[in-house]
């Protein structure tokens, strides 16, 4: 794809996500959570915030498919996830759980995939009002600043973001990280992909997210010099898009002497 192609679409990924976190500010404070059939929490703001998005992707890229993290109010607008070349993976809102309770610690995520794998993609922080975004050969920024590649933290322990889980039993190497390095969970799997990318921390590491969790911040995380893999140190990209309906994407992201740090961690016989 051509370099000015790529740079349109990230363009249109920052304006997708400052889309979705002018919605949820204008609702900040004031919504409350109802629960999916899966027990994860939803408001009227993160649908309110897919639908304008989606609105947007529908008008401009009819033959572009789209997978969100809420239901699609109109799927006849869009491509089907396994036929079209591109792909929009939307979430309007990650850290619902933080944002109705007036904690300002979430964001809104775009990523555009071709064929399956992450070309462009933008992170809204609403804790900062930062924009994170990338383009696939092309860098990372932080707002209009280049993310320069990091490896190695400053301080004598790693800075580890490790997302919730609810459904699985966490893994005994993962809880050992707790005594190993200083374990962080800031309540939104985006951010901390966002902030890894940064340098704010060094790695992160989630086992019960969706693709729409991890697209963007994957490609950040890419794009700024870091490594991404799934927990035994597979490419996640490309991805069977006409396959997925929501399934769990494990993932292990980092700079890369962290990323190596953590696989080796998690690839240690038991006891080790």
């Amino acid at each position: 794809m051509a370099k000015q192609a790529i740079d349109e679409f990230r363009a249109a990924a920052i304006e997708f996500v400052q889309e979705c976190g002018r919605v949820a500010e204008a609702h900040f404070g004031t919504v409350t959570a109802d629960f999916k059939s899966d027990g994860s929490p939803v408001s009227k703001a993160d649908h309110e915030a897919q639908d304008a998005v989606v609105s947007l992707i529908a008008g401009r890229y009819g033959d572009h498919a789209v997978i969100a993290e809420e239901l699609l109010g109109r799927p006849e607008r869009h491509a089907a996830a396994g036929e079209a070349r591109f792909c929009w993976v939307i979430d309007p809102i990650d850290g619902t759980r933080n944002y109705c309770r007036g904690l300002p610690l979430y964001a809104s995520s775009a990523a555009l995939l071709e064929r399956g794998a992450p070309v462009a993609c933008a992170i809204y922080d609403a804790s900062s009002r930062i924009v994170f975004s990338a383009a696939r050969g092309g860098g990372a920024w932080c707002g209009p600043r280049p993310l320069a590649p990091t490896d190695g933290s400053a301080e004598k322990r790693l800075n580890v973001a490790i997302g919730s889980s609810h459904r699985k039993s966490v893994l005994a190497t993962v809880k050992a990280w707790a005594d190993r390095y200083a374990v962080r969970n800031y309540g939104s799997v985006c951010l901390h992909f966002a902030w890894v990318a940064s340098g704010m921390l060094d790695a992160a590491y989630a086992a019960e997210c969706k693709l729409w969790d991890v697209a963007a911040g994957a490609l950040l995380i890419e794009e700024a010099g870091g490594i991404v893999s799934d927990p035994v140190g597979r490419a996640l990209w490309p991805m069977d898009l006409g396959g997925y309906s929501g399934q769990d994407v494990p993932i292990l992201a980092g700079q890369p002497a962290a990323h190596a740090q953590l696989l080796a961690d998690l690839s240690a016989p038991a006891g080790e």
